[in-house]
């Protein structure tokens, strides 16, 4: 009665998926089965099992910040079904009205930015309880600060395609007037999407804010940011800017290079005072057994300067460094770029060809030791063309000869009916037709012989001889 009482209770709140019965074996006894109900630990939390905005169900928890919590769902309706990850401002926050205007221009920052590379918001609402939430990708993956918790320090090449990304990343919200304002290994997702791996999310814009409104969200006095991570004017609450990042991305590359943070100090008033003064030390002092590229090196620490003039006045500049302090990748990109470029040239030579009726083997380079692949198409479609053209010509001639043959059997055929104009005939009306055309031949005759006047003459002396 006790299960079925609490399973009633919590059916009704909408955790029934939480519950879990298992029926204990019992020997032949006459005592009631016992059952043990397994309640998960976010089943206090009551937005688990509601759904939000009729398209939304919140199936668990996925993590606890300062003043958020951060769910998993499911989508619902007749959209494609997948899972989102629903971002909340925790009840305690509801009564702070800076922090609800913090939490509503991340939501709204990250509506305005659109890249590959930045986790991306698919809506914005308000739970029945009055809670904010917007929904944004769920991702899956591991972030930078658990690999370098694991492994320690990762390789150079690695670094530089993980951080390539980063920068083409952060550089869009500048672009767009967005400064991050806590650039850190957590925030900074590894995913396998598409067949390529460490493919970079860069995630958290809660404390990120438009250049223009850099002080209206600040209290006075009030430091926001991870102070490992965190750039000299930002721990003494100056007014940031883009080069801010710049210093933060410089300590997450000092990091993963060499596996630990440049400044550390007891507390956080003794590390923001080391960012603040001191000078980061080189990657030797800390990783001696390490070899790592001077020109990498170079980059870092020009990244870490404590004047901001002094730094990379733009992540597009560290991008470019970041790229040249690697020859060996900077050639194969190159040559990359060359191969793509000729392939092109080909491409449009061996259109030009086509449309101009000009053999494309005379215009597109050979490669050395490959046939010619149009030459080969060209011999191919000639022998064609020449049987063809044979076989037709073998049809024409033997057309022409039978035609001759024919022509002659008639001749010789009318030939011989001249010379016998009269053939036997053995039927009585044949034979009367052709007596009747024998006597009208011959008095035809009888009648010429006499008009002829030769005869007449003739006739004439010899009646004058007689005489």
């Amino acid at each position: 009665m006790l299960a079925s009482g609490v399973a009633a209770y919590l059916t009704g709140r909408k955790f029934d998926r939480a519950l879990e019965f298992q029926a204990s074996p019992l020997p032949s006894t006459d005592k009631l089965p016992r059952y043990r109900v397994r309640i998960p630990r976010d089943a206090k939390d009551l937005l688990v099992g509601m759904t939000l905005a009729g398209r939304y169900y919140v199936l668990s928890v996925l993590g606890f910040g300062g003043m958020s919590v951060v769910y998993k769902a499911k989508t619902l309706g007749r959209s494609k079904p997948g899972i989102v990850a629903v971002k909340t401002l925790r009840t305690l926050g509801l009564n702070d009205e800076l922090v609800v205007k913090r939490f509503q221009r991340e939501a709204d920052l990250l509506g305005h930015l659109n890249h590959p590379r930045i986790v991306q918001v698919h809506e914005y609402g308000y739970t029945k309880r009055g809670q904010p939430y917007f929904v944004m990708d769920y991702l899956v993956g591991e972030n930078l600060a658990s690999i370098i918790k694991r492994e320690g320090a990762i390789s150079a090449e690695r670094a530089r395609y993980i951080f390539n990304q980063v920068c083409g990343a952060v550089d869009h919200a500048h672009r767009c007037g967005v400064v991050h304002r806590d650039l850190k290994p957590g925030n900074i997702m590894l995913m396998h999407l598409e067949g390529e791996t460490d493919f970079v999310k860069v995630v958290d814009f809660g404390i990120a804010r438009f250049e223009e409104e850099a002080q209206r969200l600040t209290r006075l006095g009030e430091v926001w940011g991870s102070p490992i991570y965190m750039s000299p004017e930002q721990c003494m609450g100056a007014q940031l800017d883009a080069r801010s990042d710049i210093y933060s991305l410089g300590i997450v590359m000092y990091e993963a290079l060499t596996g630990e943070v440049p400044f550390l100090g007891k507390n956080y008033v003794e590390t923001m005072s080391k960012q603040i003064s001191e000078a980061p030390p080189s990657f030797n002092q800390v990783r001696p057994e390490l070899v790592i590229n001077p020109l990498l090196e170079q980059l870092v620490l020009k990244a870490l300067s404590k004047e901001p003039e002094k730094r990379y006045q733009s992540m597009a500049q560290l991008r470019v460094d970041l790229e040249n302090a690697f020859p060996q990748i900077q050639q194969q990109r190159l040559k990359q770029e060359r191969t793509a470029q000729a392939r092109v040239s080909q491409q449009r030579l061996r259109a030009a060809d086509v449309n101009d009726g000009v053999a494309a083997s005379k215009i597109v380079s050979r490669r050395p030791g490959r046939p010619n692949i149009w030459l080969r198409q060209g011999v191919t479609s000639f022998v064609f063309i020449f049987i063809f053209f044979t076989f037709c010509f073998f049809v024409y001639k033997w057309l022409q000869v039978a035609i001759e043959a024919i022509d002659n059997s008639a001749v010789h055929l009318q030939t011989q009916e001249d010379f016998n104009p009269v053939t036997p005939l053995t039927s009585p009306e044949r034979t009367t037709h052709g007596a009747t055309r024998s006597a009208r031949s011959h008095q035809n005759q009888s009648e010429e012989d006499v008009l002829q006047p030769g005869h007449l003459q003739g006739g004439s002396m010899s009646a004058e001889e007689n005489q």
